[in-house]
């Protein structure tokens, strides 16, 4: 047994620091792991007893003359190093480090790894609450969570960094009726990490959902590979990440960068994997609820059955903001819902009204005539409060649990205020039972399959970083130049230094022209009155770099200025932002959206992990609002080229993740895309 087997399915474990105290941290494992009845070799270390909680005692590793698979690590922090390096050279495979005060200490930390790599053991913690297994018995933690909820065994399996925020969610999950497979906290994260934990749950046959939350990641693309890895394995992912990381938009010196913060970006990978994200304990404490209860949702298409209208809007207003689709059930379904109730009103939400009262057994037959008619993956059945009355549920709950029956494919969503015993009851027939007609709409989008990219960009050879841009890249100018020789196409542009030499660029280029101050020390040239448009002779051409030059110098003193940037003007088409950004987590991400002085302003943007190619940069195109439209033709617009726009975005991606090592950013802003190609009219590039 090697690796995480090691950490999760133990045959034996040692616990070093042992209390017979089952209140204390070192004795609390060994009190839960006898409750569970785990089978596994129970071997308390304690130098000062012979016995602990009726199980004989050790006084060190050393006296075990048996393989030893885990061993949980209780004790102080500065006792931790020497303790963790004594079960490594006995052995041992993984290790728990309980202890908070270990890792204050950086060189400590590395000492460890060090041996721990060496030895192939891997370690979790410090500074974590543990984990359970309660597939197998296994039970290496000191939650406190376990004392008033004990897990009943099921599918889900938890993975969180924070202890606390892991254990809170363990009891309401409990309270909710959840079973769990596995449960992990990974602590500060010395070696395994959320990733790894994904990844081994992905591959575990108990667990068919996971749900993990985590404050911050080390390394972005492990994680997305691991989140990969659980859907292509069928497994349903809940992701919940706490806190916005400053660092993202902090390290920005891009237009692009400050709009693509690390959160931003999470959230666009989890989109990309087609994951829902939870922004709150509830939300996925219910999505993970509605996800062990029947089938899940096949696709994103919902209907909702109401006895009330108010309700109906609300829940066509939730459905909307969480991405399901409400589609009207046939014009025939339609007609046989009034004649089955003539008050009845709407075609998605259908709205039985109060008319029902005399007969329930009518709900059931509306809802029957609906999914008749149009096939959906989901049925939202307010139902208020029919189940409190015992002559109302009686009229309905055989017809409803027939209609179940029926549509054995089709998630069952109740919404009525019950007792538990009739809740059972639903939930033993296949229905998730809410209280919140809104919770239940969110919970089913969550389970609902996203659309998600094929694959993710795996490297290759040719991919790996190395190559360099060479020459100084301190200038408009000189980023052009670079960008020009990796591919990115460009408007025709000389640089001049005195007015002779603009006039005959200008002649080269074709009037109309842009003229451009260029220097070192001004990034964002229009707010210092650094570019002029639209000047169509030589007149205008001489006059503009006369004032040009006061005018920079009077907004920058100190600037220096190199010469000036003669572009012919490109008429029409759509202004479009495209740039990459190396982000902190995930490295390299590229982003499109509205483009010009108003990028920022209007905050347009989409992300996704660079590099993509041309199918995923035009899907990352369609995801943005206006520039979208722009794209397509707006108010009788000639409509731009797409796919000369797509290219670029997909050239460009390339060139930021092959000089990942090299390159921090990149801003192309404006790229017109015309409705023949697509140019790039400014560009920065941010090195290290």
């Amino acid at each position: 047994m090697t690796g995480l087997d090691a950490l999760f399915r133990p045959r034996s474990v040692a616990i070093i620091g042992a209390s017979s105290d089952p209140n204390k941290v070192g004795g609390r494992p060994l009190h839960f792991l006898q409750k569970a009845g785990y089978q596994g070799r129970l071997l308390p270390i304690n130098p000062s007893a012979a016995e602990v909680q009726g199980v004989r005692a050790h006084r060190s590793l050393s006296e075990i003359q048996e393989p030893v698979d885990q061993a949980i690590i209780a004790v102080a922090g500065r006792q931790v190093l020497e303790v963790a390096s004594e079960s490594i050279a006995h052995g041992v495979k993984a290790l728990q480090i309980f202890s908070a005060g270990f890792g204050d200490d950086a060189n400590d930390t590395r000492l460890l790894l060090e041996r721990a790599r060496a030895a192939g053991v891997r370690v979790l913690g410090p500074n974590n609450l543990g984990l359970f297994n309660a597939v197998d018995g296994f039970f290496g933690t000191f939650a406190t969570a376990l004392d008033g909820a004990w897990p009943s065994r099921g599918s889900v399996g938890v993975v969180t960094q924070s202890g606390a925020f892991g254990s809170y969610f363990f009891g309401m999950a409990q309270r909710r009726g959840l079973g769990f497979s596995h449960f992990v906290t990974t602590g500060n994260e010395s070696d395994v990490d959320v990733a790894d934990c994904i990844a081994y749950l992905a591959n575990d046959a108990d667990t068919q959902v996971i749900v993990t939350a985590m404050e911050g990641c080390r390394d972005g693309r492990k994680l997305a590979s691991a989140l990969a890895a659980a859907r292509s394995a069928g497994k349903l992912v809940l992701a919940m990440k706490v806190g916005v990381s400053p660092e993202g938009a902090l390290a920005a010196a891009t237009h692009t960068g400050s709009l693509s913060g690390e959160d931003r970006v999470f959230d666009a990978v989890l989109r990309d994997l087609g994951i829902a994200r939870a922004q709150s304990l509830a939300q996925l404490v219910e999505a993970a609820y509605l996800a062990t209860i029947g089938p899940r949702p096949l696709d994103r298409s919902a209907l909702v059955v109401t006895t009330s209208g108010g309700i109906g809007v609300l829940s066509a207003d939730a459905a909307q903001s969480a991405g399901l689709e409400l589609p009207h059930i046939s014009n025939g379904a339609h007609a046989r819902v009034k004649a089955i109730a003539c008050l009845a009103d709407g075609r998605n939400p259908v709205d039985t009204s109060a008319g029902i009262i005399g007969d329930l057994s009518a709900y059931a037959q509306i809802t029957e005539v609906a999914l008749e008619g149009q096939r959906y993956a989901s049925v939202v059945c307010y139902m208020a409060h029919i189940a409190r009355n015992p002559s109302h549920w009686a009229q309905l709950r055989e017809p409803l649990y027939a209609l179940r029956r029926r549509f054995p494919a089709v998630h069952f969503a109740a919404v009525l205020l019950s007792d538990q015993g009739t809740t059972k009851d639903l939930e033993a027939h296949g229905f998730s039972v809410f209280e919140d007609p809104t919770s239940a709409i969110q919970a089913i989008a969550a389970c609902s399959p996203l659309p998600a990219l094929s694959e993710l960009f795996t490297p290759t050879a040719d991919d790996t970083p190395g190559q360099t841009i060479d020459g100084p890249l301190r200038t408009e100018a000189e980023c052009k130049q670079a960008l020009a020789a990796l591919g990115i196409p460009f408007a025709p542009e000389r640089v001049v230094t005195d007015l002779d030499t603009a006039v005959v660029a200008a002649d080269e280029v074709g009037f109309p022209v842009v003229l451009k101050i260029v220097s070192p020390d001004i990034a964002h040239k229009t707010e210092v009155g650094g570019v002029r448009v639209g000047l169509n002779n030589s007149s205008e051409l001489r006059a503009a770099m006369v004032e040009m030059k006061e005018t920079v110098h009077r907004h920058v003193p100190t600037a220096r200025i190199e010469g000036f940037i003669v572009a012919r003007q490109l008429m029409g088409g759509a202004e479009i932002l495209v740039g990459t950004q190396r982000d902190p987590v995930f490295g390299p991400v590229v982003t499109v959206g509205a483009g010009g002085v108003l990028a920022e302003l209007l905050d347009d943007v989409q992300v996704r992990l660079a590099p993509v190619d041309l199918a995923s940069a035009r899907d990352l195109l369609a995801r943005t609002r206006i520039a979208a439209r722009l794209c397509e033709g707006f108010r009788g617009s000639v409509p731009a080229d797409l796919d000369a726009l797509a290219q670029l975005v997909a050239r460009i991606s390339q060139v930021a993740w092959t000089h990942r090592d090299q390159i921090a950013g990149i801003d192309l802003n404006p790229v017109l895309a015309l409705p023949s190609g697509a140019f790039a009219l400014d560009a920065l590039i941010a090195k290290d």
